[in-house]
């Protein structure tokens, strides 16, 4: 008896849920029957509409376009094309591409834009005075030397000009920026030569110039070091407390530095001099004030 009422229970709760399946999916069919009854009854109402007015939609839609409302063609047209109109469609297609034109060339303004910002706060950016002449802004051309800049600069010009092909300004500048940055190259490797050879003679007349970068290093005597030491009453006590850049004369390569040792007397005394060196030996020295700057 318990066994055909548990049968019985079971059947009724499968009975029920089938109800209940099928209720649900007769529900949505009804829906979606109902829905696709508003839509058709829409896209009816749409193209009664569009009959009842065509003249003044076509013309609505003509008139945004003279407007350059593409945006706004291309929403009205869209609403009635269900009617299937061969010139509303063709007034659509039209206000499509128009709209898409008009977006290309606002980023193309925007991006332009844009380019010219960076290229006038990054650095130079060329412009035509009134006489037609390529000038330089706030043009300090020794930023030609950090390659960054460079390459960055070359890309933007290269873009400003691809996005404005008939823009002759902009090639003007594009133009420029590159002759001067092969005159400054040029410049830079004329001087450089230039600077060799002097070098080779000065070292021709004087040997090598002194490595000052390792003076002061313990356990390492430099030609003022041993020049000092060699003069000095006490020459453990003397001691180099700062050089200048290394620079030359007619007479050899010259360095200035300050220094200090004890005297005769007991006492701490502190100098600074000029120092000539010539094969890496010291060979004069001078005052401090006899030099005001590094040659």
């Amino acid at each position: 008896m318990i066994k055909f009422l548990k049968i019985g229970a079971v059947v009724i709760v499968l009975g029920g849920l089938i109800g209940f399946l099928y209720l649900d999916h007769y529900n949505r069919e009804q829906e979606k029957a109902q829905q696709e009854a508003r839509r058709l009854e829409e896209i009816q109402r749409k193209k009664d509409v569009f009959n009842n007015r065509r003249d003044q939609i076509i013309a609505g839609v003509k008139r945004r376009i003279s407007a350059k409302d593409y945006k706004g063609a291309v929403s009205l047209s869209n609403s009635y094309l269900v009617s299937g109109d061969e010139e509303l469609k063709e007034l659509n297609r039209k206000a499509k591409n128009l709209f898409e034109l008009a977006e290309d060339e606002e980023k193309r303004e925007k991006r332009t834009e844009h380019i010219l910002s960076i290229l006038k706060e990054g650095g130079p950016i060329a412009v035509i005075d009134r006489h037609e002449r390529v000038i330089y802004r706030n043009w300090d051309k020794s930023i030609l030397d950090q390659p960054l800049f460079v390459e960055r600069n070359k890309d933007l010009y290269q873009e400003l000009v691809d996005l404005n092909p008939n823009n002759k300004e902009y090639r003007e500048m594009r133009s420029q920026f590159l002759q001067d940055l092969n005159d400054h190259r040029e410049e830079k490797r004329i001087k450089r030569k230039i600077y060799e050879e002097e070098q080779a003679k000065r070292i021709a007349k004087f040997g090598n110039p002194p490595d000052v970068s390792i003076w002061g290093k313990h356990g390492y005597d430099g030609p003022v070091m041993k020049y000092l030491k060699d003069r000095a009453h006490d020459p453990s006590s003397i001691s180099i407390s700062n050089c200048s850049d290394l620079g030359y004369s007619q007479d050899g390569w010259i360095i200035k530095c300050e220094y200090r040792g004890i005297n005769a007397f007991g006492a701490i005394v502190r100098q600074t001099n000029w120092f000539t060196i010539v094969d890496n030996k010291v060979i004069n020295v001078e005052d401090s004030r006899v030099y005001q700057k590094g040659h």
